[in-house]
């Protein structure tokens, strides 16, 4: 039943999360990311016109990978010992983690690429996990 479902739609509202996260954090550029990546995937999961709104998505998909990666960069220049800590630790499992799912998954066309019908819910796994990542990565926010 969960594979027919349209879980990345559902999952797509997990951003909103790491918006209120930022709010209370002084990064109005990284929450109005999130801002967009949450309409842009409510909009590209929703949509019958997938072409577009699919660019569209990928623009607010590379820019929070920017933004997160300024920030967590910024973070660990501040002190060699961050890469240990828990935020970078949770952050880099995340980051690895849908780096597999996606890239492995195209080139073996398994995960969010799979033709049995499981594509969806591997995409929502994918908005787990970069919501995950991502609030450890605003927790670095001073």
């Amino acid at each position: 039943m969960l594979n027919k479902m349209n879980t990345p739609f559902i999952s797509s509202f997990v951003f909103a999360s790491n918006i209120y996260h930022l709010s209370y954090k002084h990064n109005t550029l990284y929450k109005n990311s999130f801002t967009y990546l949450l309409a842009s995937s409510l909009l590209y999961h929703s949509a019958r016109h997938k072409k577009l709104y699919y660019y569209i998505d990928q623009i607010g998909v590379y820019n929070i990978i920017f933004q997160g990666g300024y920030v967590f960069y910024k973070y660990l220049c501040r002190d060699n010992k961050n890469i240990y800590s828990p935020p970078s630790i949770i952050n880099l499992s995340s980051f690895l983690s849908v780096s597999w799912l996606y890239g492995y998954g195209y080139y073996t066309k398994q995960y969010t690429f799979d033709t049995k019908g499981y594509d969806n819910i591997y995409h929502s796994l994918l908005h787990i996990l970069t919501s995950i990542g991502h609030h450890a990565i605003t927790y670095t926010i001073g």
